[in-house]
């Protein structure tokens, strides 16, 4: 059988054993620092898809509104934006597919690497409807970096919400993904910038396992199965970070926000 990019469907929520509730106007990414241990990635590859393609939705207007007012009688306040493809490969679809979400009384929260800077023509209707998740990692490159950093100012100066996904590991101490980790953390504290802090899961096999300090990493449980993955994490690493957790709680929704939009949206799990 041959690998073949996603196929072309209607703009759709989604839900799986990770989250309640999920759009992609894009499937597919193309350009990602640690696409070796993208989880979209890794579960493209059992079906013999090439994640590798971005591929565009089709977007029936009718059809996705009905879809998320259903979805908003059921107490969800806000929806991920961005789960099995990356957002910014279309801004001007996830733009519309924003301002309907928005429109039906739920807010989109946007989870993008900024692989392609916002046009200016779909900024602000962004910063009007859409809290944005800006996911950036001590492997980021100088440009990705700058593309990244530059894309949380703008929407934070036209009035957006927004926040920084620190993909977090144990990098070995001193090596350069440790202090680009440590610098992106600094930027945000200076910047006033809330962290949301990510653990990277990694696989022993993986490219990047030479490169953390591997005695502080312990194998992870796995939200598919309920048992200890073949992957490790590290657990929290980013010193003030919210951590990036689980379903809402009545804490949560108290001290942050009432939709509970700066976490994950990933359903809370115990090994059994």
């Amino acid at each position: 059988m041959d690998w073949r990019p996603y196929q072309a469907s209607r703009v759709r929520i989604i839900g799986n054993h990770k989250t309640d509730g999920a759009i992609d106007p894009v499937r597919g990414c193309l350009g990602c620092e640690l696409s070796p241990e993208c989880y979209a990635r890794k579960m493209a590859r059992l079906g013999r898809t090439d994640h590798g393609i971005p591929v565009r939705q089709i977007l029936d207007h009718v059809f996705l509104a009905k879809q998320v007012k259903r979805y908003a009688q059921h107490s969800h306040d806000w929806i991920r934006i961005g789960c099995v493809g990356d957002p910014s490969f279309d801004w001007e679809l996830t733009t519309e597919v924003c301002r309907i979400v928005r429109d039906a009384g739920v807010t989109p929260v946007i989870v993008s690497k900024i692989h392609q800077a916002i046009p200016r023509k779909c900024a602000a209707s962004l910063a009007e409807t859409s809290l944005l998740q800006v996911s950036v990692s001590g492997m980021q490159t100088q440009r990705q970096g700058e593309t990244r950093l530059a894309t949380v100012l703008r929407h934070r100066s036209l009035g957006g919400a927004v926040m920084i996904r620190l993909v977090s590991a144990r990098w070995l101490a001193g090596s350069a993904p440790d202090k680009r980790q440590t610098a992106l953390a600094f930027w945000a504290q200076s910047h006033g910038v809330t962290v949301l802090d990510t653990p990277l899961r990694l696989r022993r096999t993986g490219p990047f396992w030479a490169l953390v300090e591997q005695p502080v990493y312990h194998r992870h449980c796995s939200q598919m199965s309920g048992t200890l993955a073949n992957a490790y994490s590290a657990g929290l690493v980013i010193e003030g970070a919210l951590p990036c957790a689980s379903t809402c709680s009545p804490v949560w929704r108290a001290a942050y926000d009432p939709g509970c939009a700066h976490q994950c949206g990933t359903k809370a799990i115990a090994c059994g």
